[in-house]
C-alpha cells in the first residue's frame, strides 16, 4: 500500500488546511457551528461508550471549534479538553463556558502532533475535520497520535462525509484527471445570525466541483457574507477535502497497529447503522484501541 504518495502535480488545489479563515471570521463561523449543534451529539458519544463497555470519564474533542459538543460534555459532569489549531475559535469556547459554568481544558494543538497530560476514555473528531488529512499517510499518524493519548479499550469517534454531503449530483462528465459533476444542485449548508449588530450569513458547499478519484481529493467552498449598510461584503475560501471510505477506514485503523474497528454508523443515533443506507451524506467510525 502506497502510504506516502504525494498528490500529483494535475491537482490545483488549496494547500492543506490553514486557520487563517477561520481566525478572521471566528465569530461569523460560529453563527454556523451554533446552527449546526446538537445535543443528541453528545447524547450518542455518551451512550456509545455505555453499550461498549467504556466507563466514561474523561473526553478530547480534536478539532472542537468553537466548543459547542465540548461545553455540552463538560456541563454532563465529563472532564473535557478542546483541541483546535485556532486561537480565535478557542477563545470563544473559552468565553462561552465561563458564561454556563463550564470547564474545559482548551488547548491549542494539530491533532496529528499532541500530547495530554494523561489519556483519555474517549476521543472524537466530528464536522468531518478528518478530510483536511490529504493522504492514507498524514491518517495513520493521526491514529497514532490519537492512540498516545486514548487509554487502553478507549474508543475514537470520527465523522466522514461523503461526496453526497458536498453536492447532489444529476449527472457526471468523466474529464481526466477530474470527474466533473454537471447539472448539479449544490448542497448548501447555510447560516445566518447577527456579529456587532451586522446580519451575517455563513454557507458551507461544494460549488466548484472537481473530484479526483486518484487522490480522492475534492473542493469545498466558505463564504463569509456580512451585510454592512454600504452592501453586502463577500469573503471566500476554497477548501481542499479527502473523501474516505469505511473499508479504507477500517485497513488504516488495522495497519496503524493500534485499532480495531467496531462499528458504523449513518447518524448520531444507536439505531441509525451504515449498513443499507447508501443516501447518507457522511458516517461515524468507532474504533477501539488495543
Amino acid at each position: 500500500m502506497m502510504l506516502h504518495a504525494e498528490l500529483p502535480d494535475y491537482i490545483c488545489l488549496p494547500d492543506p488546511f490553514s486557520t487563517d479563515f477561520y481566525e478572521r471570521f471566528a465569530r461569523e463561523i460560529d453563527v454556523y457551528f451554533a446552527y449546526a449543534f446538537s445535543m443528541s451529539t453528545s447524547h450518542f458519544l455518551v451512550e456509545l461508550a455505555a453499550e461498549r463497555g467504556v466507563e466514561l470519564r474523561s473526553i478530547v474533542d480534536m478539532g472542537c471549534g468553537s466548543g459547542w459538543t465540548a461545553i455540552d460534555l463538560a456541563r454532563r459532569g465529563y472532564r473535557v479538553t478542546g483541541l483546535d489549531l485556532s486561537q480565535n475559535m478557542l477563545d470563544l469556547g473559552r468565553s462561552r463556558a465561563e458564561v454556563v459554568s463550564a470547564t474545559v481544558a482548551w488547548i491549542r494543538g494539530d491533532f496529528c502532533d499532541f500530547d495530554l497530560d494523561q489519556p483519555v476514555d474517549l476521543a472524537v473528531c466530528l464536522g468531518e475535520s478528518v478530510g483536511y488529512l490529504h493522504t492514507p499517510a498524514r491518517f495513520v499518524t493521526h491514529l497514532q497520535t490519537v492512540a498516545r493519548n486514548l487509554k487502553s479499550g478507549g474508543l475514537y469517534v470520527a465523522q466522514f462525509s461523503f461526496p453526497i454531503f458536498h453536492w447532489a449530483t444529476v449527472d457526471c462528465d468523466i474529464r481526466p484527471p477530474f470527474v466533473v459533476f454537471s447539472g448539479f444542485e449544490p448542497i448548501a449548508r447555510t447560516a445566518r445570525g447577527t456579529v456587532d449588530g451586522v446580519e451575517v450569513e455563513f454557507d458551507a458547499y461544494g460549488d466548484i466541483v472537481h473530484y479526483d478519484p486518484a487522490s480522492q481529493i475534492c473542493q469545498s467552498h466558505l463564504r463569509v457574507v456580512r451585510h454592512e449598510p454600504s452592501g453586502p461584503v463577500v469573503h471566500e475560501q476554497l477548501e481542499a477535502h479527502r473523501i474516505y471510505h469505511p473499508a479504507e477506514v477500517d485497513a488504516l485503523a488495522r495497519l496503524s497497529d493500534c485499532f480495531e474497528p467496531v462499528g458504523w454508523y449513518a447518524d448520531f443515533f444507536l439505531d441509525a447503522p451504515l449498513a443499507g443506507r447508501p443516501d447518507s451524506p457522511c458516517f461515524i467510525s468507532v474504533l477501539r484501541r488495543r
